[in-house]
Formats: C-alpha cells, structure tokens, sequence
C-alpha cells in the first residue's frame, strides 16, 4: 500500500470531523429547544458576522504554517441566545465558507478540513451552553455555560489544527498547539465576554447594538498589534541567537 500524502491524511482528518459533527448534530443539537429572546437574530445575519469575523482574523506563523484567531466566538455567543440552534450551525459553516473561499481562497482540502471543525465546534457548543439550561444574559450560571461552551470551543480548534499540522507535516506539532493554548483561551474569554455584553444589549435596547462596533473593532486592532510585536520580537531573539552563534 502506498504511503499517504499529508493532504491525503488532513482529508482523513476532515472526513472523521465531518462524521463527529453529524453525530452531535443529529443526536444532540436537534433535541435542543431554543431560547425565546425578545430579538431574534436571523441566520442570514449571523451568516455575515460569522464571515467578517473569518475575514478580519490574526495569523500567528508556526513553522510553514498560520495560526489563526478570529472574532468567531462573538457571532457563536450571540447566536447561542438569539437564534435556533440548526440556524448557527448553518451560519457558523456558511459565512466561514463565503470568507474561505473567496477572500481567502483556500484550498478544497483546507476548506473541507476548515468547514468540519466549524460544524463541530457550533454544534459542541450548543451542547455544553444548553446543558447549563440557560435562564438569559443576566443569569450567573448562563455566563458559566457561555464562557466553557467558547473555551472547549478554542480548545476544539487548538487540536484540530495542531493534528492536521502534525499530519501535515509528517511529525508530531506539540509546540505548535502548547504555543497557541494560552493566547487561543485569552481570545476566547475577551471575545466571550464582549458577546455576552452584546446580547445583554440586545435583550434590553436592540437599537444600542451598532455601538458594540466600536470595542470590537478596537479588539481586532489589540490583537493585530501583540501579534506583530511578537513575531517582532521573535525575530530579534532569531537574530541575536545567530549572531551569537557566529
């Protein structure tokens, strides 16, 4: 038997994601009942909240490959209150794939790989937030179910992409994934919190929401700024390292 390409074993990977968010889907998310929110969010527009939010991301490099943070958990935190859960799930996939593939026109196997994890995550997330039996933006134990339903979220992304890194590289990525761990799960608490507050706005003033524009544009910005300061700096200690050497 012919040895497997890296592409070949990242489609392996994406097929077994694709059959994990199935399972969860049809078993679990479709039993779920949806909150009764004075505002509902149509999936059309969660469909381009999720797609800015994979546009306007920060890539971090590990070896030939990027790491990517994006704004994400705001629409999925958002949609966890104000929309059913089969209208997430199909906005979290669609608007990633209308980002994917024609902003930044990724392969079909990076798509299928990309789109897979999506649909688990959403669907995961929807699970673990439900279970907590959520009461509204201003209940304590509904923060509780909100904020774990976004870190097993991130922690979903850290080794999917840490695996097909692995995959594709032809060796185990540890690093790769214990270097994004702790910046992914402070993305995820800034962008959990700023979705949570958003949907307190929408709960009491839904004409208030575009305000939230504001801080989340300023979030992007932040983060953009300490990425580019840390390959900065990166590349210094590099230089310092090789000029030692010599």
């Amino acid at each position: 038997m012919a040895k497997l390409t890296g592409r070949e074993k990242v489609s392996i990977l994406a097929g077994a994601l694709v059959l994990l968010a199935a399972a969860v889907f049809f078993g679990l998310v479709r039993r779920i009942v949806p909150m009764d929110p004075p505002v509902a969010v149509p999936w059309w527009a969660l469909t381009g909240m999720f797609c800015l939010g994979e546009i306007l991301v920060v890539h971090v490099q590990f070896r030939r490959n990027a790491y990517s943070f994006s704004l994400s958990e705001l629409p999925l935190v958002i949609g966890l209150f104000a929309s059913t859960p089969s209208e997430l799930v199909l906005a979290h996939v669609l608007g990633s794939a209308i980002a994917l593939i024609f902003h930044r026109r990724q392969s079909l196997t990076k798509l299928t790989f990309n789109l897979s994890h999506f649909a688990l995550e959403s669907s995961v997330a929807l699970v673990i937030f439900h279970a907590f039996s959520p009461k509204g933006p201003f209940d304590a134990l509904t923060w509780v179910g909100a904020f774990l339903a976004t870190f097993v979220v991130a922690l979903i992304a850290d080794f999917a992409v840490g695996a097909a890194i692995s995959l594709s590289e032809g060796r185990m990525e540890l690093q790769s994934i214990i270097q994004g761990l702790p910046f992914g799960k402070l993305v995820a608490a800034t962008n959990t919190s700023i979705g949570l507050i958003a949907v307190m706005v929408l709960w009491r003033d839904p004409g208030a929401a575009w305000l939230l524009a504001v801080p989340a544009a300023i979030l992007f910005f932040a983060y953009r700024i300490y990425t580019s300061q840390r390959e900065q700096h990166e590349r210094m200690e590099f230089l310092y390292e090789s000029t030692h050497l010599l």
